[in-house]
């Protein structure tokens, strides 16, 4: 199985932050960028550019949709 035949596009998104975390970073940006269609509008499509040290820390992080989310008012 290729890594653009994944089932769930999830699964990249971590291995990319695996590969990451070890250093392999040419590796880490073609499984993130194998899969960023499926994560539009998150900070995922952001990370595609940035510096591997300033990716989000964790699949929760990169695949939040910002403008789905509801501020907290205190």
């Amino acid at each position: 199985m290729t890594i653009e035949h994944r089932q769930d596009a999830a699964v990249n998104v971590v291995l990319a932050l695996f590969e990451r975390d070890r250093g392999a970073e040419q590796s880490a940006r073609q499984l993130l960028s194998s899969v960023a269609p499926a994560f539009e509008d998150t900070a995922l499509q952001h990370a595609l550019a940035a510096p591997l040290a300033d990716w989000p820390n964790d699949l929760a992080a990169m695949t939040a949709n910002r403008s789905l989310e509801v501020p907290i008012q205190r």
